[in-house]
């Protein structure tokens, strides 16, 4: 009797499982999105009203990404496909209908970059032809890391909040709500910062990764010399480039040198290392630079909001 009880409860856990796996089984409408930034705007105004998902695993990397056939379907079944740009997100192969579904809103980001140009979003429903694939890429310009300046952030999540307030017009003052709040949370942070550094005057530091914060550096007019140029965070690292970064460091007797976030240790550690056997200390800092949250941070509900409030408080201890 006994053997037949745990019989039925494994049998009773597989068929939930199952069934959870073949989600979305909720009767809530479907956001994908293929980047934290997207996720985290989409996440921040539709609050428990929509399931909002994010394509790449906390903690890996995005660059090379590449869905499986569930997430391809879990594409095809939502409601609304954000993503960042052709550039960023190539495995798209610059068509984002294929793997949409008929009901599917379309949003590339990336085309909204100048929002002096109001662009029309497109359908699942609607025919797409090559033309049209071909005008959308287009319009992908500037720096393909533009989420990186808070401003431009702050732009595309108004833009997010109206789409999602048009496809569920019955919450349009609740989602319009929640993005002016959060909004506003940032801009606060974000005019504190720039209070900060007008009272700072050496507002120059040095990096350990790839250099994919050229938007974030204009935009608060700090100077970062990056370990690597490139702005791909799996090009080859030459010894040449440590020495020279290393060298740097040690002439301007800096005490921070930031990492990105996500990066092997190895490389940090070893500049550091070098340096302190040349009788220079440094503190390892993080740069974070948005493009995915660790597994730690996933847990913690992390957002866009905290992750630049921590950039803020470690840029103001390197730069005090």
């Amino acid at each position: 009797m006994f053997k037949k009880i745990i019989k039925m409860m494994l049998v009773l856990f597989l068929v939930l499982t199952l069934t959870s796996c073949n989600k979305n089984n909720t009767d809530k409408p479907l956001i994908v999105t293929t980047l934290f930034p997207q996720y985290d705007m989409a996440k921040n105004i539709v609050g428990d009203k929509f399931d909002v998902v994010l394509l790449p695993n906390p903690g890996s990397e995005i660059h090379d990404f590449e869905p499986t056939s569930r997430q391809i379907s879990s594409i095809k079944k939502s409601d609304l496909f954000i993503f960042s740009s052709y550039d960023i997100d190539s495995w798209l192969n610059n068509n984002a209908y294929r793997v949409s579904g008929d009901k599917t809103v379309v949003l590339n980001l990336s085309t909204h970059l100048d929002l002096e140009h109001e662009e029309e979003f497109d359908h699942g429903e609607h025919e797409h032809d090559e033309h049209e694939h071909e005008h959308d890429h287009n319009h992908d310009h500037g720096d393909l890391h533009y989420w990186t300046d808070t401003t431009v952030y702050l732009d595309l999540l108004e833009v997010v909040s109206n789409l999602i307030a048009e496809i569920d017009y019955n919450n349009k003052e609740y989602y319009l709500l929640n993005a002016k709040n959060y909004s506003e949370k940032i801009l606060t942070l974000h005019n504190s910062f720039l209070d900060f550094l007008n009272k700072t005057e050496n507002k120059k530091i040095y990096f350990s990764g790839h250099n994919a914060l050229d938007s974030f550096s204009k935009l608060y007019n700090i100077e970062i010399t990056a370990l690597v140029d490139s702005i791909k965070p799996d090009a080859d690292i030459t010894s040449v480039q440590m020495i020279k970064l290393i060298k740097e460091i040690k002439e301007n007797n800096i005490n921070y040198l930031f990492t990105e976030e996500l990066s092997d240790p190895k490389v940090s550690q070893t500049i550091k290392n070098e340096l302190k056997k040349k009788n220079q200390d440094v503190t390892l800092l993080e740069l974070h630079g948005y493009h995915n949250i660790s597994k730690e941070d996933n847990k913690n509900n992390i957002t866009f909001y905290d992750l630049l409030s921590r950039n803020v408080n470690n840029l103001k201890e390197a730069l005090k």
